[in-house]
């Protein structure tokens, strides 16, 4: 144990990690920083982490979003789905869920409500990207209006 100002006694990362029996369970390693963060009154570094662990994430997210664009075409084509040919509205909201569906991530509000009032009303484009039918199944109960049976 480390004392500090006024003779507060510091807690170091290793006596913690004893406490916790040197744990490699993720969760309680978390555990560990944040108590180490508070009782040693460094909430102030902590807090200052943030926006850089923030940006970790955003260039992670981005990177995959563009390791998936890279490999797999993800646009609905108008030229191969003329029932979209007038409808881009439409097409662009599909794109987007098959990017959503590509990065295994929730979908926001906003094309979680379109998708509820709309994708019922559509058959599966035929060319599409078929994970996304099992994504919004599954997550999501929605289907589309042809209810397509393929094994995934």
């Amino acid at each position: 144990m480390v004392f500090g100002k006024i003779g507060v006694k510091k807690m170091t990362l290793k006596e913690l990690l004893i406490q916790y029996r040197n744990t490699t369970d993720p969760v309680k390693e978390a555990e560990i920083v944040e108590r180490w963060f508070v009782e040693n009154d460094f909430e102030d570094l902590g807090l200052s982490m943030i926006s850089r662990l923030s940006a970790h994430k955003i260039k992670k997210l981005q990177d995959k979003l563009s390791f998936a664009q890279s490999w797999l075409p993800s646009k609905i084509d108008v030229n191969c789905n003329k029932e979209f040919a007038n409808d881009k509205l439409t097409a662009d909201m599909l794109n987007r869920i098959i990017t959503y569906c590509m990065l295994s991530m929730s979908l926001p509000d906003d094309i979680l409500e379109w998708a509820k009032e709309n994708i019922p009303n559509i058959n599966v484009p035929r060319v599409f990207f078929m994970p996304t039918v099992k994504y919004l199944k599954e997550r999501y109960n929605i289907e589309f209006k042809d209810k397509p049976q393929w094994e995934f």
